[in-house]
């Protein structure tokens, strides 16, 4: 999905609850690459709450960013939006700034955001899981530095970040099960 496609979807369904007479308030909640369309989401007017799980938000580092670089022209262009969207904010070196600010806009008209990392993760921190060592060799182990800052943005409301442990091949999922992380979003979600 892309941050447009998302946009278009939340136009119809406020239009289609404010034709029955209701004032939609929408709660967006992402995993991954989907947390940093949540993300691009805060910008529409219905939205009040945006979680984002374990999501690439200030970025994926310059070793991950290598690779998505050398992804993106093994297969002559972006085979998805959200990689494309991704692509270009690494590209965009004031990123982390106008995302800080794009929050704080949010904030100021009442929205609210959650982000949720687990900073074992293993697309944050590849030497946790050993599988990814065997597929990029040691060398392209030691490449990928812990990069778990980059899931959290500093001025959200709930900007945390949790050790979960190795997952081995479900790391980049752990953040999705874990009681503490599940009742803090369900919460989130359920104020006002």
């Amino acid at each position: 999905m892309s941050a447009e496609l998302l946009d278009s979807q939340l136009d119809s369904l406020d239009a289609y609850w404010k034709g029955r007479g209701y004032e939609p308030r929408f709660a967006l909640v992402g995993h991954s690459l989907g947390g940093l369309v949540a993300v691009f989401g805060m910008d529409h007017p219905s939205v009040k709450a945006v979680v984002a799980l374990d999501s690439p938000l200030m970025g994926v580092g310059s070793g991950k960013a290598r690779w998505l670089d050398f992804l993106l022209a093994d297969l002559g262009g972006c085979p998805a939006p959200a990689l494309g969207q991704l692509a270009r904010m690494e590209a965009d070196p004031t990123w982390p700034q106008t995302l800080q600010g794009s929050v704080a806009s949010f904030q100021a008209r009442g929205g609210r955001i959650a982000t949720l990392g687990n900073e074992q993760d293993c697309y944050y921190d590849p030497p946790n899981c050993p599988h990814l060592c065997v597929w990029f060799g040691f060398v392209g182990c030691l490449f990928f530095v812990p990069e778990a800052d980059t899931q959290v943005v500093p001025n959200a409301d709930v900007p945390w970040l949790y050790k979960l442990g190795n997952g081995g091949s479900y790391g980049h999922d752990l953040i999705l099960y874990h009681a503490d992380a599940v009742a803090l979003v369900a919460a989130f979600v359920a104020t006002p």
